[in-house]
């Protein structure tokens, strides 16, 4: 079964070598649906018919004015914050979702408050519903103010516990710095933050009162994919790249939408004396103008690890992606090869060819503190492997069996790299 969630005209063009152009006005349809099992790297080839049936298993859906799951609830509150409740283990989580902006003196080298302590919250306007289920369901909230109109978009999936979000910003303030609060109640304890090729842990920056020889310490930190703070609960905070966050002494973690500053480098900054570069203005650095930011919430257990949270990020940004063909020709996919790689907290970071030879290189990292055997199912014939640097200078030959699987060590914290033949 599908669930319609939006209808869009547009136009769609089709070009021919020895023909004139086909222009059309078309209805562009998106859709949700549960797409069926694939092998890694593998696809297949989902066709339209009439009818259809009801949707069976987990369901989404709205009700009294709730995002609601089989497994979380999100609730909007009407100062604009949300409300989001974990119905596995009873934790809950107030006064989040609040965009937050305050004034920002500094250069694009450092954050400086023109006022310190001047944080206001944007005016929330209604909540409306976009989507009522069963597969999504979605709430969008308009906010405004200090010359930014911005809107919200909430989303749940039917089939996993995670809030995903997207927010376009319309900024034609200037000098400030609008970030989005997400409070996780848990006081004293350090955010795990993901890092190109593994994870860090951070405590809370406090005590910056008095003055600082060189430059006053920040209190945000960057992080790759995903930042949590947990405990026995907790939440996660996920995005699709690198992003910027501020743990806070309370437990709330602050994501970065944007800084808009006028100046490459100022010598005159309380937070910081003299230059840090070249004095010279930035009038893009502004940020006016649209912004998209997609971003996702999960709450947690206190079994969630680093690797686990690697796993909800690729669920959020690394899903299966559908493509429409109109015009589809059976033999035109031919088949395709697949590629699996298992093993308990090994995260893929590459496929690519090799360097200096032919064939293919595939590169992990393991975020275990233990050694993990790493297990790669090729669906093409693989007539040699071997474990190489991060070079891809050989170390060792791996044993290929004859249904075409590989195994090879992972140590603690490390990276892995096996060249395919």
């Amino acid at each position: 079964p599908v669930q319609v969630l939006e209808i869009v005209a547009a136009q769609e063009r089709l070009d021919a070598d020895r023909h004139y152009p086909d222009q059309d006005a078309v209805d562009l349809v998106h859709i949700a649906f549960n797409a069926p099992d694939l092998p890694g790297l593998g696809t297949a080839v989902l066709t339209p018919v009439s009818g259809g049936g009801r949707t069976s298993g987990p369901l989404a859906r709205v009700t009294r004015g709730k995002l609601c799951t089989d497994t979380i609830e999100l609730d909007p509150d009407r100062d604009g914050s949300a409300r989001l409740r974990d119905l596995r283990n009873g934790h809950e989580y107030s006064g989040l979702l609040v965009l937050e902006d305050e004034t920002d003196g500094g250069d694009t080298y450092t954050f400086a408050p023109t006022r310190p302590g001047d944080v206001r919250r944007l005016r929330p306007g209604r909540t409306r519903i976009v989507a009522r289920g069963p597969l999504v369901a979605a709430l969008e909230t308009k906010w405004s103010g200090r010359g930014i109109q911005a809107r919200l978009l909430a989303m749940v999936n039917a089939c996993d516990s995670i809030v995903r979000c997207t927010l376009e910003v319309h900024n034609q303030a200037s000098n400030h710095r609008l970030r989005i609060r997400v409070p996780s109640g848990l006081s004293g304890v350090a955010a795990l933050a993901g890092a190109q090729l593994g994870v860090v842990e951070r405590e809370a920056v406090e005590n910056l009162k008095g003055k600082h020889e060189t430059e006053t310490p920040v209190r945000t930190a960057p992080a790759h994919c995903f930042v949590a703070v947990r405990k026995t609960g907790g939440l996660g905070l996920f995005c699709p790249g690198f992003f910027e966050y501020e743990l806070t002494a309370a437990g709330d973690l602050l994501l970065t939408v944007l800084r808009s500053v006028g100046a490459l480098s100022r010598g005159n900054l309380a937070t910081r004396p003299g230059h840090a570069g070249w004095p010279m203005p930035t009038p893009l650095a502004q940020c006016h103008g649209m912004d998209r930011i997609d971003f996702a919430l999960a709450p947690l257990s206190g079994n969630d690890d680093a690797a686990s949270l690697q796993g909800m990020w690729e669920d959020c940004f690394l899903p299966i992606r559908g493509t429409w063909f109109r015009d589809w020709l059976p033999h035109a996919m031919g088949e395709t090869p697949s590629l699996e790689l298992e093993g308990e907290g090994l995260v893929l970071s590459a496929i690519k060819p090799a360097e200096d030879s032919e064939g293919m290189v595939v590169r992990c990292f393991n975020l275990r503190d233990n050694r993990v055997t790493g297990t790669l199912r090729a669906g093409v014939e693989v007539s040699r492997a071997t474990l190489c640097r991060a070079d891809e200078s050989p170390v060792e030959s791996l044993k290929v069996d004859k249904s075409g699987v590989i195994r090879f060590p992972v140590s603690p914290r490390s990276v892995a790299t096996v060249l395919l033949q």
